[in-house]
């Protein structure tokens, strides 16, 4: 039994903000929870290729650039004046 790529896509993103909003009442430093969510997502998209599921591969890069915001998208409006 699998879980649709839009399906997935939507339970990390709620799972983000709630983690999200923990941690903002947690006090936790941000940095060191970074590092470890960056390192967390980028073993996702790997193992994501590996099973070949381009939608989990897809959905694990988004959510690195909307936490970074180190993506083409995350800076395409800002050139604009």
């Amino acid at each position: 039994m699998g879980v649709r790529c839009s399906q997935g896509y939507a339970l990390l993103k709620r799972a983000w903000q709630q983690i999200k909003d923990d941690i903002d009442e947690s006090g936790i430093d941000r940095q060191e929870l970074l590092s470890w969510s960056i390192q967390t997502l980028m073993a996702a998209a790997g193992q994501a290729m590996q099973q070949k599921n381009p939608g989990a591969v897809v959905s694990t890069i988004r959510q690195l650039d909307h936490m970074t915001g180190t993506g083409y998208n995350s800076h395409r409006g800002q050139l604009r004046r």
